[in-house]
């Protein structure tokens, strides 16, 4: 909870000084602050008391829906006739603190410390057990600890459902709706005397298995976002560096920088939201790692913008090469670093489940793009190919080198080798299908 106040009151400068400036745009570093914002403050309300959960809950949708009518104002050249600016400043004030009042968030922090007692667990493992242990010991108060670890537990997951597509999206909200449901039903029972009944028993053991689907259904679809999202982390990248360096004389070099700009940026955004939804709804329960994947998910947020700005200094004025080198290899190391930390907090198997159907995808694609004679689409789904299969190569390196059973390296070791040449085959694949590329009128 510290952590996250400190972090919210370095950007309330930002957000601020944006909200301060008619002619500052929406999605520029200031508006952004807003949003990270209310997330920190989300954050402490998930570890608040009650009372004070409630008032930062309803700053931050008082703040949220006050940020995007201004957006939809300025994106439309309208005037603020309402003040609305101004008066989200003061609600900025009022939850992060400032010369005049501590601020709703640091009160919290400080009502929590005071009252001590547990609190929900950091992440959607934790709070999983927590819910377990609540079922298992049935006329155990907690303190309504379970309760309020499966509310977190199913809002995280809605979160996550907005990721997802309508298939998946309508299965995961059915479930969180059951699971609410009888929660809510078995806490009544409790608070009647009841929690020892055949129907709260009944209850018990749907919400058990509700919760078991739930976290095997979120780990699934988590690790299916995962691969997806990092399986290419450097093409963007390459591209725009490109994009940066291109010929003084080049006529598009000024429209190629704008659209390689905005998949960078979009890159950024899928890759460090896949990123923060595994912190809260990933198996990992390890807090060091939770931490380091959130981390790292701001700074990449925060380096994004900062490339962007460099390369167009840098498109523009040569001499300023230094400058656009250094922020890209901190953008570069902070990108490895992300998916190596999101890596450490999936599940192993589930991984290599989820690439080996991701590859089986593009293998059909390939295939389909030989029979239509697109040779494009081959590279590129050869290409995809080729990096999953990298990236299963690496996770299986890894798990062999942390393992001390010399049976299950052996197995491993041989596995990864096959995968090895299979992928030395899919480069010789792609080279040929870049050699027809070249042939293509």
């Amino acid at each position: 909870m510290r952590k996250a106040l400190s972090a919210a009151k370095s950007l309330l400068t930002a957000a601020l000084d944006w909200l301060a400036d008619p002619q500052a745009r929406p999605g520029a570093v200031g508006e952004k602050a807003i949003r990270r914002i209310c997330e920190y403050a989300e954050r402490i309300a998930a570890r608040a008391l009650p009372e004070d959960a409630q008032s930062i809950k309803r700053s931050i949708f008082e703040i949220t829906s006050f940020t995007d009518e201004l957006c939809n104002l300025r994106n439309n050249g309208q005037h603020d006739r309402e003040n609305l600016a101004a008066q989200t400043a003061r609600r900025l004030k009022d939850l992060v603190g400032g010369q005049h009042s501590s601020g709703l968030m640091s009160d919290a922090l400080q009502n929590a410390q005071r009252h001590g007692g547990a609190n929900p667990a950091h992440t959607a493992a934790g709070r999983l057990e927590q819910a377990m242990r609540w079922l298992d010991n049935p006329g155990l108060d907690d303190g309504g600890l379970g309760l309020q670890a499966i509310r977190l537990l199913t809002a995280d997951a809605r979160k996550l459902a907005d990721r997802l597509n309508p298939q998946d999206r309508n299965r995961l909200l059915g479930l969180c709706s059951d699971i609410d449901r009888l929660a809510a039903q078995l806490a009544d029972l409790e608070r009647r005397g009841l929690g020892n009944s055949p129907e709260a028993q009944q209850i018990r053991n749907q919400l058990r298995n509700a919760l078991r689907d739930l976290g095997d259904f979120m780990r699934r679809v988590l690790t299916d976002r995962v691969v997806d999202d990092f399986a290419d982390i450097t093409t963007p990248l390459k591209q725009f560096v490109e994009a940066v360096h291109a010929d003084p004389y080049d006529p598009n070099r000024e429209q190629n920088f704008v659209d390689k700009s905005q998949r960078l940026t979009d890159h950024s955004q899928s890759m460090t939201t896949t990123a923060r939804l595994v912190a809260s709804c990933g198996p990992s329960k390890n807090k060091k790692t939770v931490e380091a994947i959130l981390d790292t998910a701001e700074k990449v947020e925060q380096l994004t913008p900062q490339i962007v700005n460099a390369g167009r200094v840098r498109l523009h004025n040569p001499g300023s090469e230094q400058h656009f080198e250094n922020i890209h290899k901190q953008y570069a190391d902070a990108l490895h670093r992300l998916r190596s930390h999101v890596d450490d907090a999936i599940d192993t198997g589930e991984f290599v489940r989820a690439s080996e159907s991701a590859m089986r995808r593009y293998t059909n694609n390939c295939e389909g793009a030989i029979n239509g004679g697109d040779a494009h689409g081959m590279v590129n789904n050869s290409s995809q190919i080729a990096r999953l299969g990298n990236r299963v190569l690496m996770t299986a390196q890894n798990e062999a080198d942390n393992s001390e059973e010399p049976s299950f390296v052996s197995r491993v070791r041989n596995a990864a080798d096959q995968l090895h040449n299979g992928e030395r085959f899919e480069k010789n694949e792609k080279s040929f299908s870049n050699y027809c590329v070249l042939l293509l009128p």
